[in-house]
């Protein structure tokens, strides 16, 4: 799933226009067992606010946005969540152009599939990737 504008720049809040595809996303994750990473990303354009000192703390505050906004939504335990902030360390364009810096600024939403909280998947004895759901959330 693509969206565009889920949230401002420089900005963890995420735009009210975004609930229908965290729906979305709260379903397919009840749906389906095991493990949720949430990982925020940015472009490499720095950042120094009086909320954010740096793109790390920006990217992680936007993980949690989403992981929160997942969490309320479909009442799913917190324990199978884990947040990851990126900065621009993981870019998936070019940050040379505008549209490739939005690009990269996004929340990956992952589902780990296998470990002890897959109660859908038991096949797998390791805790290894064995399925992910990549909802690239570009943030601007």
């Amino acid at each position: 799933i693509r969206e565009t504008g889920s949230f401002s720049s420089g900005s963890a809040e995420l735009s009210n226009d975004f609930s229908p595809v965290i729906g979305k996303i709260a379903r397919l994750t009840q749906e389906i067992g095991g493990r949720i990473a949430v990982a925020g990303h940015t472009d490499p354009i720095p950042i120094h606010t009086s909320r954010f000192r740096s793109n790390w703390e920006l990217s992680s505050a936007r993980a949690v946005t989403v992981l929160e906004q997942i969490v309320a939504e479909g009442n799913i335990d917190p324990g199978r969540f884990q947040v990851a902030g990126h900065s621009s360390t993981r870019p998936i364009d070019t940050n040379d152009t505008a549209e490739g810096r939005a690009r990269n600024r996004r929340v990956e939403v992952i589902l780990l599939r296998g470990g002890s909280l897959d109660s859908n998947y038991s096949g797998l004895k390791s805790s290894r990737e064995a399925s992910i759901l990549s909802e690239l959330l570009p943030l601007d």
